[in-house]
């Protein structure tokens, strides 16, 4: 009889799906080739409808470290981001999505900001984004310094959320990690929250590569989706300490002037620059 395998990874890897056979094998190999081995890797497969949890599936037989959950109608993206943190048992559990690319050292070298900076909740990264092919097509740079993250809370996505670790350990048992009454901007909400907990950091490397793409640029719906943000960042203002800065009283004033005035058709770029999803660009300029 096989025994029940009864070790406590260190990370729980958790990556939703979502039609994303194009991609998906690319995602899970490059946590696989992680030079940081010890790891849980949870696929949650959120009813896709192409060849998404086959491949899955396929993967799961080389590698016990995978563990694959499969939901039979689409609950959202808030739901489907809690079953996969309420099911990790790491200590610390690291973002991934489908589409994207970890780099090798990712997890290693993420593990290593937590030990020096004991009072961290939360380590993004530095992010490299490609296309469709794989090829570069600019980078994302934002700040390393909690002070700075925090501050550019207030005007501009200061993490990509693919990249990010969270240290379990400083955050309560109970905590409500996404808030599934938000069909948008559901990750600032957490970020406001997890700043009540510790800092939040970004690693000076690039650890990832950010995947733009048709699928996933075509999900963009800026005025819907800008006024959510809108209404996250005024809580985190009024409610979570984020400082109300001139430069975030400014650019939140033009920013809604933008979003209200132009076309949606329009809005791809700025609110790529919103969401820190800037083509060759910078989020966040030292």
């Amino acid at each position: 009889m096989k025994q029940k395998d009864t070790h406590t990874p260190i990370i729980s890897v958790v990556m939703p799906v979502h039609n994303a056979a194009a991609y998906v094998s690319q995602a899970i190999e490059s946590i696989l080739n992680q030079t940081f081995t010890d790891f849980e890797f949870i696929i949650l497969d959120d009813y896709s409808t192409d060849d998404s949890l086959t491949i899955i599936k396929k993967w799961s037989k080389t590698d016990s470290r995978i563990k694959v959950i499969s939901n039979t109608k689409k609950p959202g993206v808030s739901s489907a981001a809690n079953q996969l943190h309420a099911a990790a048992q790491g200590m610390y559990i690291a973002r991934m999505d489908a589409d994207d690319i970890s780099e090798p050292t990712r997890l290693e070298v993420q593990l290593l900001v937590f030990k020096k900076y004991p009072k961290t909740v939360a380590v993004g990264s530095q992010c490299t984004v490609i296309d469709e092919n794989n090829a570069t097509i600019g980078e994302k740079t934002f700040p390393t310094k909690p002070s700075d993250i925090k501050k550019m809370s207030g005007y501009l996505y200061p993490v990509q959320q693919p990249s990010v670790m969270f240290a379990t350990k400083r955050i309560p048992s109970d905590f409500v990690w996404y808030d599934e009454s938000l069909s948008s901007a559901e990750e600032h909400e957490l970020l406001f929250k997890l700043m009540q907990f510790g800092d939040i950091r970004n690693t000076k490397e690039s650890l990832l590569q950010y995947r733009l793409h048709a699928t996933n640029t075509s999900k963009v719906h800026p005025k819907k989706d800008y006024s959510a943000i809108l209404r996250a960042r005024i809580t985190g203002f009024t409610t979570y300490g984020v400082p109300l800065t001139a430069k975030a009283v400014v650019l939140n004033i033009v920013q809604f002037i933008f979003v209200s005035l132009l076309p949606e058709k329009a809005l791809f770029s700025i609110f790529s620059l919103l969401r820190g999803m800037n083509r060759k660009e910078t989020a966040y300029e030292k």
